[in-house]
């Protein structure tokens, strides 16, 4: 017998036709919905639930010869369809349904078996009955349309020959495969145009699945694809992901998870949305190679997570982006513990709150930073726990940053133990715990950076360099210690010797390591340092009108007013004398702050 007369008389069987292996996709989609058991003694059970009301779905009719049926009038209880099928067998369903929305996006149809079975067929059969052929879109108006339809189905093997809408509506498909976990394939997906929450959770938990469905489309929706494909932990390969333009959270939590997946797809989009990769390829454990990110204009959140817990990733993918936005690295690469290196650039100038917050943190086998962070304004957040734990750092990057932000810098290298010197922080203006906790921890690192404010702040300087066990020498030019926990245990447990450089006029630093200097360390004055900064002079003291200072290379100069507020910044290219002229300033007791030599010195000046 020919293909043609075969797949006629197959038609004429089962009214609108039942599924062979050899079917095409035309017969498919001509097909009654379809269950067939690869067992015997598969009972399957069709559940209408009780707040299912005859307004949402008419009635549901079962077949298993394709020309008898029956059917099922719905009336707002629970009820089942249970048919018990052998190996080969199968049963067909048709409906007249979900032609209105129902409060609870769950409360509809069902479907579980006993033994292994597939399903195939147009889904549009359980809502348009013997119509269902020509129908591509879900009814107008409605959501959640085949919400959890075969959840806990943990004996669905194989949908792919399902035949699912072309058009969508908000949560159609949300959770319809969740839980399947002996499913090894899933059904096509052809929508180009997508709706919020549409694909949400599908295949969440589909242990089994080893390919993913091709994903054409091109326009997105807020969580499309929020969670697709979360715990599918044999799936090695993701598919293309060809949007240009994103949406709220689309791809959040996309892959979560999937343990065995090697490869990121491209993601070509160059306008990105808030929160648009947020987790996506979290735990991700043997994933290995990330994707471009081109991207030079960020969105809130948008990377954050991104590949937290890609434990084989060694490899960053370059980071171009030039303007930045709230938490759009937030933990971006937390806990990849094969990377060795970071971006090389972080080029933005411009920072947002939360930005790079824990962007590294816990990756124990980073060796390298950016060499440069080259912003100058640091929001809140912007660099909290960045490199926190990244145990193999030895080197952190510059810090040029002069306007600092509530807990800025906070636990930045907290945990870097092979880190053996810290960046210069020439800041002399501080807010709430910009620097607490910022080198916990760093037991190799022997010379602190030189802190220049003169007035703290509050817990400013807080567990800042708690635990720094070979820490021998600190620089601290502040003159005004009264603010909340500013050096609250902030040289706790250091070398049990070293030199505390203090201001000169500084007369009441205590002698505590719980907030002062550290015990059994020497205290020096920070003016007798050394011969370099003896030859550096301020005069006259007082001062009414021009201000001299010399010395040997002097770099620059910044003058403090009597409430530590940069009033104004003088450069030069290493001269030897430089004047400022002071007529017309507020008088008071100023700071001035010189960079000579690489090293800051102050003094304190008296304007009449």
């Amino acid at each position: 017998m020919n293909k043609p007369l075969l797949t006629l008389l197959t038609l004429l069987i089962v009214g609108m036709g039942t599924l062979w292996a050899s079917g095409t996709r035309d017969d498919y989609a001509n097909s009654y919905f379809t269950i067939e058991s690869l067992a015997d003694n598969d009972t399957i059970k069709f559940l209408i639930l009780s707040g299912v009301t005859p307004e949402q779905m008419t009635s549901m009719s079962y077949s298993t010869d394709g020309t008898e049926w029956t059917t099922t009038m719905v009336d707002s209880t629970d009820q089942r369809i249970i048919v018990v099928l052998n190996q080969g067998e199968k049963v067909y369903f048709k409906g007249l349904g979900r032609q209105t929305n129902s409060d609870d996006p769950y409360a509809w149809c069902l479907v579980r078996g006993t033994a292994e079975h597939v399903v195939y067929g147009n889904i549009m059969s359980l809502l348009y009955g013997d119509d269902f052929a020509s129908q591509t879109a879900l009814p107008e108006g409605t959501e959640f349309n085949f919400c959890g339809f075969f959840y806990n189905d943990r004996f669905l093997v194989s949908a792919e020959n399902l035949v699912l809408t072309t058009t969508l509506t908000p949560a159609c498909y949300y959770e319809m495969f969740m839980n399947c976990t002996k499913l090894v394939s899933a059904p096509a997906l052809p929508a180009t145009t997508l709706t919020e929450n549409c694909y949400v959770f599908m295949f969440d938990n589909c242990s089994a699945l080893t390919e993913a469905p091709e994903l054409p489309a091109t326009t997105l929706a807020t969580f499309c694809y929020y969670g697709m494909f979360r715990h599918c932990l044999s799936l090695t390969e993701a598919p293309a992901l060809p949007a240009a333009t994103l949406a709220y959270r689309c791809y959040g939590n996309m892959f979560e998870d999937c343990s065995a997946l090697v490869t990121a797809p491209a993601l070509p989009a160059n306008t990105l949305s808030d929160r648009c990769y947020s987790y996506m390829f979290y735990n991700c454990s043997s994933l290995t190679t990330a994707p471009e990110l081109p991207v030079t204009t960020l969105a809130y959140g948008c990377y954050s997570d991104m590949f937290k817990g890609c434990t084989s990733l060694a490899t960053p993918p370059e980071l171009p982006a030039t303007t930045l936005a709230p938490f759009c690295y937030q933990s971006m690469f937390n806990n990849c513990s094969s990377l060795t290196t970071a971006p090389s650039v972080l080029p933005a100038t411009t920072l947002a709150p939360y930005c790079y917050q824990s962007m590294f943190n816990n990756c124990s086998s980073l060796t390298t930073a950016p060499s440069v962070l080259p912003a100058t304004t640091v929001p809140v957040h912007g660099y909290s726990y960045m490199f926190m734990d990244c145990l193999s750092l030895t080197e952190a990057p510059k810090l040029p940053a002069t306007e600092l932000s509530e807990r800025c810098y906070f636990a930045m290298f907290s945990g870097c133990n092979s880190l053996t010197e810290a960046p210069e922080l020439p800041a002399t203006t501080l807010e709430k715990s910009c620097y607490a906790w910022m080198f916990e921890s760093c037991f190799l690192l022997t010379k602190a950076p030189e802190l220049p404010a003169p007035v703290l702040v509050d817990s400013c300087y807080q567990y800042m360099f708690f635990y720094c066990t070979s820490l021998d020498e600190v620089t601290g030019l502040a003159t005004d210690i009264s603010a909340t926990d500013c050096v609250e245990n902030w040289t706790s447990f250091v070398g049990p010797s070293g030199t505390f450089y203090k201001a000169p006029e500084m007369e009441d630093w205590p002698l505590d390591s719980g907030s002062g200097i550290p015990l059994g360390w020497s205290v020096a004055n920070y003016d007798g340092l050394d011969e370099q900064q003896a030859q550096v002079a301020v005069y006259p003291n007082p001062v009414t009108d021009k201000l001299h200072i010399t010395g040997a290379d002097i770099q620059s100069v910044r003058l403090f007013d009597p409430q530590g507020r940069l009033v104004r910044t003088e450069e030069s290219d290493r001269a030897d004398q430089l004047e400022l002229d002071l007529q017309g300033y507020a008088k008071g007791v100023y700071t001035v702050s010189i960079l000579s030599k690489g090293r800051t010195l102050t003094r304190k000046v008296v304007v009449k």
